[in-house]
């Protein structure tokens, strides 16, 4: 059953909600956000349903045990350390052609799509801002570096999903950057074939930390966004996918959780190798 309401009402409509086995305390948390405290961007169709989502969640909650059925990566900064690669390369050009205070506008973009960035930048600069000129300097130093030392990636990877795939996981993939550089990073580093679903930048308006991304994803893997785990690094990733009504798994890598996104987040970890160990424990447990 799924509680879906709308400012003026609350009714139910029938709805496959998995209830098997799992642990209440564990489900509880990740449903309802570890507290009624909920800010949802309420942003077209996809959004109102994850608020319908969690209007189930909230009015029927005691009597629910959720079975954890999937997992949605980040790609920069969770597969790849690529957003300090990225970093690098917008600081060197704004050095170069005399911008100031880059080093406070970056961190703003990470999580977002090109669209995003481009807000921001925008807003930093003035409308008559060279923004694209800036971003393909900054790609070409991106892509040259990436080139000469080789993708960088993070401790895990590949542990967590061969992992995930000899337990018949569900596999998707959230990331904002553009479809072209997500096949390519995940090319390079022979993991492509790990994902069942890849959602990228370039298929959203505006990507992270609305949760648009996140609940096509889910769509996609023909999951509801309750059964699964998402595996974020920034803040704003974390949004998104708290706001989709996932149960959100921090791995910090640039930006590190503020109050607000340790509520968010179900539990924080060093790397994926520490994540791996969380789900190998609870698959021990007999539940997800």
């Amino acid at each position: 059953m799924c509680w879906c309401f709308t400012t003026a009402s609350i009714f139910w409509r029938s709805s496959a909600i998995p209830s098997r086995a799992g642990d209440l305390g564990r489900s509880l948390k990740c449903t309802l956000g570890f507290g009624y405290e909920r800010r949802l961007f309420l942003h077209g169709a996809l959004c109102l349903r994850a608020v319908c989502h969690r209007a189930a969640y909230a009015l029927r909650a005691e009597e629910m045990r959720i079975d954890m059925k999937a997992v949605v990566f980040d790609m920069d900064g969770v597969l790849f350390d690529t957003e300090r690669v990225c970093m690098e390369s917008w600081l060197a050009v704004a050095a170069q052609d005399g911008l100031p205070d880059m080093d406070k506008i970056f961190p703003r973009c990470i999580g977002g799509n090109a669209n995003d960035s481009r807000k921001i930048v925008l807003e930093a600069y003035g409308q008559d801002f060279d923004y694209d000129t800036f971003r393909e300097k900054a790609s070409v130093r991106f892509w040259e570096e990436i080139e000469e030392k080789g993708l960088p990636m993070m401790a895990g990877v590949r542990e967590i999903l061969e992992w995930l795939k000899e337990e018949e996981w569900i596999v998707g993939l959230a990331s904002s950057t553009k479809r072209s550089s997500v096949l390519d990073h995940l090319g390079r580093a022979g993991i492509r074939d790990y994902f069942q679903a890849i959602v990228t930048g370039d298929m959203v308006a505006h990507s992270k930390p609305l949760p648009d991304i996140y609940l096509i994803a889910c769509r996609h893997l023909g999951i509801e966004p309750c059964e699964a785990y998402a595996i974020e690094d920034s803040p704003n990733g974390i949004r998104s996918a708290y706001a989709a009504g996932m149960c959100p798994l921090m791995v910090p890598d640039m930006l590190q959780p503020d109050q607000e996104i340790r509520h968010m987040s179900y539990r924080i970890f060093k790397d994926l190798t520490e994540v791996l160990g969380f789900m190998k424990c609870n698959a021990g447990l007999g539940w997800r």
